[in-house]
């Protein structure tokens, strides 16, 4: 499943009287079966579907690398300098964490190390952990979705 996608689960109870032959033939179970697909899952995709109006936020991936964070603190203050919006995702064995970027600086962190948060504090990423870890950068152009959606409501 997509992080922007829904899961929805649907149980039915049925009660229908049916005959010796529905049950061998397996009709009954038909029934239920053509609820489901027939009716209620035709409706949801219908209500559920994406409106040509609805803003995507679709995060676009910058960086991805691995080594010590300590090493790659610098390259990633260097590059979140340029993210007007986005997230470093952080992933290693002893270290796991995010850090929101907004405007160029770290803002929010949820950082934990073995297993330990080490509440919000950016600054551990400077102090680094004892093996490697996964560095994933994503950024989200909140301006360009911003001024597509405006000019829509814009009259021509």
């Amino acid at each position: 499943m997509k992080p922007y996608e829904t899961l929805v689960n649907i149980n039915v109870v049925t009660e229908c009287k049916h005959g010796l032959m529905n049950r061998i033939s397996g009709r009954s179970l038909q029934f239920a079966e053509h609820v489901m697909n027939g009716h209620i899952v035709p409706y949801l995709r219908n209500f559920f579907k994406p409106s040509a109006d609805s803003l995507e936020l679709i995060p676009m991936l910058v960086l991805k690398d691995k080594g010590k964070i300590g090493s790659l603190y610098n390259k990633l203050d260097n590059i979140s300098k340029d993210i007007s919006y986005g997230i470093i995702i952080i992933e290693g064995e002893d270290l796991r964490g995010r850090v929101m970027i907004k405007d160029g600086k770290f803002t929010k962190a949820s950082i934990n190390r073995l297993e330990k948060n080490l509440a919000e504090n950016v600054e551990i990423l400077e102090i680094g952990s004892t093996s490697d870890v996964n560095v994933y950068v994503y950024a989200i152009n909140v301006d360009e979705i911003v001024s597509d959606k405006l000019m829509k409501l814009i009259p021509s």
